[in-house]
C-alpha cells in the first residue's frame, strides 16, 4: 500500500551529484591563453557522466522506498520573492556561483533529465518567484489537509521545521536525509508504529505529550519500519516549532542570515570578535520559554506580547540592559526562515496551490520505469556505451 507522497527538493539531489563528480584533467597545452573552453562540463563526457549520475542515484533512492511511495513531486528553486522583498537583508549573498563550471551545460542537463522523469509521471514543479522550500511547503501543507501522508527527501535541514502531525486528517510530514541516512519525525511517531490497529485507546494515551492521535494501517507501518531497519536509518523525534524558533534565533549562515544579536566587539587580544546568539543560546532561551509559556509554537512569533517576550529573553540570555531594538532583527529572520502562511507572500501561495490542485487532478506515475538507470534513460544514447559523442573510447563510466 504505497500512501506517501515524495518530497524531493530538486536542487538539493542536482547540486549534491554535481559537486561529487570527479573533475578531468586537462592537458598542460590548454591553459587560460587557449582557445578550448577548459570549465567542468564543458565537454559532451562530462555531461553524459553528469546524466548518468543522476538517473543512477535517482533509481537508487526510489528503490529504498518503492513500497510507500505512490507519488513523487520534484521541486526546483526560481528566483526567491524573498530577494524582492527585503533586498537590504543581502539573502544568500554569500553564495557565488562556480566559474570554473560551465553552468549553461549544467542546467542543459538538469532540463533534459527533468523530463525523463516528467515522462515517467514524477511531478516537475518549479513558479516564478518561489525557492523549492517554499514549493515543498505548499506541497505537504496541501496533502496533509487532504489526508496524504508526505516524505521530504532533501539534506536540507531547514525543511524538517515541516515535520508535522495533522490531528484533524490523521496525516503526517516526516524528512529524511539520504546522505546522513536520518530520519525526522513527530513526537510519539515510532511508539506509534509499534501498536497495532485495534488496539484500544488506553494503550497509548501517554505516547504524546499532546492530545493527538496517529492512525496508519498495519501494513504501512510494517512498511516504513522495514524502510527504517533496512537502510540503517537514524530516527529522531523532533518538536518542529521549537526547532525553527532556535533557528531564527541563531541565523543560519549558509543562507547569509545573522543572528537576531549580533555585534562585533574587540576582544582582550586586540582582535575583533562577534558576540551573537549561538546554537547553544539559543536552546537556552528556547528552553526557558518552555518554562514561563509551555511549549512553543510559530504562531507565537505573530503575537506581540510573545514578540516582547522573546525579545526579554534574549536580553537575559545576552546580557543586555534591553533587547526592545532588536524586534526588527527577529521579524526579519521570521519571515527569512519560517516556512508559514504568515509569511510567503499570499500572491505566492495562491499560484502554488492553484498548481498543485491541478497536478493532482491525475497521478500517472510509472514507478517500475523509474527504478533503474537503464529504464530512466531507456532510448536515449546516454546508456549507449558505444555513442563516441558522450563516451571517451574504452572508457566504462559506472
Amino acid at each position: 500500500m504505497r500512501n506517501h507522497n515524495l518530497i524531493i527538493d530538486g536542487n538539493y539531489f542536482i547540486y549534491s551529484r554535481l559537486f561529487v563528480l570527479p573533475r578531468q584533467k586537462m592537458p598542460a597545452e590548454f591553459g587560460e591563453s587557449s582557445s578550448v573552453d577548459t570549465r567542468f562540463m564543458s565537454t559532451e563526457y562530462e555531461m553524459a557522466i553528469f546524466m548518468r549520475k543522476l538517473a543512477m542515484d535517482f533509481a537508487s533512492e526510489l528503490r529504498k522506498v518503492k513500497n510507500i511511495t505512490g507519488r513523487i513531486v520534484f521541486t526546483q528553486d526560481s528566483k526567491s520573492w524573498r530577494k524582492d522583498l527585503f533586498p537590504d537583508a543581502e539573502y544568500k549573498a554569500n553564495r557565488e556561483q562556480d566559474s570554473k563550471i560551465h553552468w549553461a551545460n549544467v542546467h542543459k542537463v538538469v532540463e533534459e533529465f527533468t523530463e525523463f522523469l516528467k515522462e515517467r509521471g514524477v511531478i516537475i514543479h518549479r513558479v516564478q518567484g518561489a525557492e523549492g522550500d517554499d514549493l515543498i511547503y505548499a506541497w505537504t501543507s496541501a496533502l496533509n489537509s487532504e489526508g496524504q501522508n508526505c516524505i521530504i527527501w532533501s539534506g536540507d535541514t531547514d525543511l524538517m521545521q515541516l515535520v508535522n502531525y495533522n490531528r484533524s486528517t490523521d496525516a503526517y510530514t516526516i524528512w529524511y536525509d539520504n546522505t546522513r541516512s536520518k530520519l525526522a519525525v513527530y513526537p510519539g511517531f515510532q511508539k506509534y508504529l509499534e501498536i497495532k490497529d485495534g488496539s484500544k485507546q488506553e494503550e497509548y494515551d501517554d505516547i504524546f505529550n499532546i492530545d493527538n492521535v496517529l492512525i496508519i494501517s498495519n501494513q504501512i507501518k510494517q512498511e516504513i519500519k522495514t524502510f527504517i531497519s533496512t537502510n540503517n536509518i537514524e530516527v529522531n523525534e523532533i518538536f518542529c516549532d521549537e526547532y525553527i524558533f532556535s533557528k531564527i534565533l541563531a541565523g543560519d549562515r549558509g543562507d547569509n542570515i545573522k543572528s537576531v544579536y549580533s555585534v562585533e566587539k574587540i576582544g582582550k587580544t586586540g582582535k575583533p570578535r562577534t558576540s551573537k546568539i549561538s546554537e547553544e543560546k539559543s536552546k537556552s532561551i528556547v528552553s526557558t520559554f518552555k518554562k514561563r509559556h509551555g511549549r512553543f509554537s510559530s504562531m507565537y512569533l505573530f503575537d506581540e506580547f510573545y514578540k516582547k517576550e522573546i525579545l526579554k529573553m534574549i536580553a537575559a540570555e545576552m546580557k543586555l540592559t534591553s533587547a526592545d531594538d532588536l524586534l526588527p532583527n527577529l521579524e526579519l529572520n521570521t519571515n527569512l526562515i519560517l516556512l508559514h502562511s504568515s509569511t510567503i507572500p499570499e500572491t505566492l501561495q495562491t499560484i502554488m496551490f492553484n498548481h498543485i490542485d491541478a497536478f493532482l487532478v491525475e497521478n500517472k506515475l510509472d514507478l517500475k520505469n523509474l527504478l533503474s538507470k537503464e529504464s530512466i534513460l531507456q532510448g536515449t544514447g546516454y546508456i549507449n556505451q558505444s555513442n563516441t559523442q558522450t563516451t571517451k573510447p574504452g572508457t566504462s563510466l559506472f
